[in-house]
């Protein structure tokens, strides 16, 4: 498991903190990962928030309950994380 760090802010002020665990995919998990980042660049304005919510429920091991905490920008920013951290190099 990784963490990346959630912080919301307003202007230099941060609002919110907040690590979040992400996990090390698997092979088959890691494919459909990658479909769905394929999906996500290849038609960027449909479903969006479908395709974020399977990659934050693939990606950590937060349930319904706790990704409904987050807000829709706050969604998008833990996906980009997410992203992020997975395109770095091993």
């Amino acid at each position: 498991m990784r963490k990346v760090l959630l912080e919301v802010k307003d202007g230099d002020k941060v609002l919110k903190s907040q690590d979040i665990e992400i996990s090390d995919l698997n092979f088959t998990d890691r494919l459909e990962y990658n479909d769905l980042m394929l999906e996500h660049f290849n038609n960027p304005s449909s479903g969006v928030f479908k395709r974020v919510g399977k990659v934050l429920k693939l990606c950590t091991n937060m349930n319904d309950e706790s990704l409904n905490r987050f807000t829709d920008p706050e969604l998008l920013q833990v996906f980009s994380l997410i992203a992020d951290e997975y395109s770095k190099k091993k």
